[in-house]
């Protein structure tokens, strides 16, 4: 699967209200790629994160 896809799912299930943690779980990534793949989320929120 495509970090894009892994994007889509990660911040599908946290605004289900799923955390972070499990959200990375749930689509069977490690803590690693989860949290790379959240910081790309957030990079391309930009000022909407804060």
């Amino acid at each position: 699967m495509q970090d894009d896809q892994l994007m889509n799912l990660l911040a599908e299930h946290v605004a289900n209200g799923a955390s972070l943690a499990v959200a990375g779980r749930r689509i069977g990534v490690s803590v690693f790629k989860r949290d790379a793949l959240w910081a790309r989320i957030c990079a391309r929120l930009g000022e909407q994160v804060r």
